[in-house]
């Protein structure tokens, strides 16, 4: 049966017996410290590894067993510790705990150390807990036959000092997790009313206040948009809106779709699209789970998280091609395409949140556009927005937890194309040119003169492939990316 592992630090302390994680970089084979001490229990397997060939490559690993007095040593390259980027460290070590997993080790000890690398704790942290999560809450057979990696120990010299950090990390990659687990639950478990009670325990748990606008609340507030997308569903659209107070002055907002599955309405997705569309509701779930952490880490801000919540289905009562909608800031969206349903959702809630909350800066995630795989492919989310120093900040934020975002321009021609002839916009443009672009280009009629920026997750969203701290499925992206941001928010 599964069982997620549990990751403890601990002061180095190498028994007979144990399994051991080390790294040794391309520019720095020399064998020393507690690296050393694990050499010579394994009966020198270390030396002989780097003298037979081990080069310490950048994700290069090698198992070494048996060992000695040792149960099993992991060898784990760095490359160039110079040229090491936060995301290639994360995955290694992500790679080696699976690696250990595979190979029946139950009990892995990470020599921390022999790392040599600023902050490794975070990353180390961070990839034992990512690498070794699953998703098999729906599984039922086999389950014997699956392997546990029950307990990883990141060993190091001083564990007070490193405690506070490894601390965090673990709310993070708790997040993460979280985010991920919840993305993967299927529509006919995560529906908007599941979602809703689920940001309402967040809230409970960790003394948010929350506000639960029905539909019948949204309508009497004139959100025709986000209603109408609702409409060919039983679930029924809602927007759970959670507030921390952790500091002074005017909040951050962050907003985020959730579309618990969008089956593109009466433009109806073909099969190859309309599976996994349970994924469509990862904005919502990443904005839940980062205003948890903050919550957690005790961040010194105000933030405000909106998440916007609906399925769009088919059915007598569902909107169609060429309705026009009416906006909750007045503005009129002739509906073009009913698979663009995000941005209308995103719409009454970026306008009615920006006008409550009166935020000094807003920042939405969405799986909004397909076209992000044509832009950036599978690695990267495409950034936008109205505020050069926001962007700034997140693409900082970005970098120092190895996500990977680029910004994409906001130039006013694109807003050609999101010109209706018979309403103020529409929702979808005649073509698939620039469509990551233009998607934002409709967002901003709707933020008002707040600092705004929005992320695309619509291709970052899942992962194909079970490799580094990335399983198949929900990836969790950018929650690490907006925690940081708001934490350093300034």
């Amino acid at each position: 049966m599964h069982k997620d592992t549990t990751v403890v630090l601990s002061k180095t302390m190498i028994s007979a017996g144990s399994s051991v994680l080390a790294a040794l970089s391309e520019d720095g084979l020399k064998i020393s410290g507690a690296l050393k001490v694990v050499d010579g229990m394994s009966g020198n397997a270390v030396s002989l590894a780097v003298k037979n060939g081990f080069k310490a490559e950048k994700g290069e690993l090698k198992m070494l067993y048996p060992a000695g007095k040792l149960h099993a040593v992991l060898l784990l390259g760095l490359g160039k510790r110079a040229e090491l980027k936060q995301d290639q460290f994360i995955d290694g070590v992500a790679d080696g705990a699976k690696a250990a997993r595979s190979a029946g080790i139950t009990e892995l000890h990470v020599l921390a150390d022999s790392f040599g690398v600023e902050d490794s704790i975070r990353g180390i942290t961070l990839g034992s807990m990512l690498g070794t999560h699953r998703f098999m809450k729906y599984k039922t057979k086999d389950l014997a036959k699956v392997k546990n990696l029950g307990k990883i120990t990141i060993m190091v010299e001083d564990p007070a000092k490193q405690q506070k950090a490894f601390d965090e990390a673990k709310i993070v990659a708790d997040a993460v997790k979280k985010t991920r687990d919840m993305v993967n639950t299927p529509p006919n478990v995560a529906g908007t009313e599941e979602v809703a009670q689920y940001a309402k325990k967040i809230a409970a748990e960790n003394r948010l206040k929350c506000t639960l606008l029905e539909e019948k609340d949204m309508e009497k507030l004139g959100m025709g948009c986000i209603t109408a997308v609702g409409k060919g569903s039983a679930a029924k659209p809602k927007i759970a809106i959670l507030e921390y107070n952790g500091g002074a002055g005017k909040p951050v907002l962050l907003v985020g779709k959730g579309v618990t599955f969008d089956s593109g309405g009466y433009n109806l997705k073909p099969t190859n699209y309309i599976n996994n569309m349970k994924d469509d509701k990862a904005g919502a779930i990443t904005m839940l789970h980062v205003i948890e952490a903050v919550a957690r880490l005790g961040v010194k801000a105000n933030v405000v998280a909106a998440v916007a919540l609906a399925e769009n289905m088919v059915s007598g009562m569902a909107y169609r091609p060429d309705d026009i909608l009416k906006a909750y800031n007045g503005m009129t969206v002739e509906v073009t395409n009913t698979d663009a349903e995000g941005r209308l959702v995103l719409a009454d809630t970026l306008a009615y949140s920006v006008e409550k909350h009166k935020p000094q800066a807003v920042v939405d995630i969405a799986t909004l556009t397909g076209a992000t795989m044509i832009a950036l492919g599978h690695f990267t989310t495409p950034i936008v927005g109205t505020d050069e120093k926001l962007i700034g900040q997140l693409k900082e934020a970005a970098d120092a937890t190895g996500e990977k975002v680029w910004q994409l321009p906001l130039w006013e021609e694109y807003g050609e194309a999101m010109k209706s002839d018979v309403a103020d916009l529409k929702n979808s443009t005649d073509g698939p040119d620039a469509g990551v672009i233009t998607g934002a280009m409709f967002l901003k009629n709707f933020v008002g003169e707040a600092p705004w920026a929005h992320l695309d997750i619509g291709t970052t969203v899942w992962s194909k492939a079970d490799k580094g701290a990335k399983q198949k499925g929900a990836t969790g992206v950018c929650v690490r990316t907006l925690i940081e941001f708001v934490k350093n928010w300034k």
